[in-house]
């Protein structure tokens, strides 16, 4: 990748608080359900490997990454892509929900496979 290590590391924040979004929306038991995984672990990884792909493969193939990316402006990328994800962190700070032990398992898993 071009993007220097910090531009990576944010990139990988951003993530796996999108990631962490969904496990709370959706649940880690319908994820190991829905991908046939045998651990939370797996389902976590699952999560994880997809947004990688797509971070790494997708957009480093693609000729023409800033106006695909940021075609409609961007203004509107922040406001319907990591403004959610965004609102969602702030919001979970507020409410001291970040002793949930779920999503705090999730974090550290996603934290020591980022560091690997």
């Amino acid at each position: 990748s071009q993007l220097s290590r910090e531009g990576q590391r944010m990139c990988e924040a951003w993530r796996t608080a999108r990631a962490a979004q969904l496990l709370q929306s959706y649940g880690t038991a319908n994820l190991m359900e829905w991908h046939e995984v045998a651990t939370r672990e797996e389902a976590w990884g699952v999560l994880l490997d997809y947004a990688d792909n797509v971070l790494e493969e997708r957009f480093s193939k693609t000729d023409d990454v800033v106006s695909r990316v940021l075609g409609g402006g961007v203004s509107n990328r922040w406001l319907t892509r990591l403004r959610p994800t965004d609102a969602w962190m702030l919001e979970r700070r507020k409410r001291s929900q970040a002793n949930d032990a779920e999503l705090e398992g999730f974090f550290a898993f996603a934290l020591s496979r980022d560091r690997n």
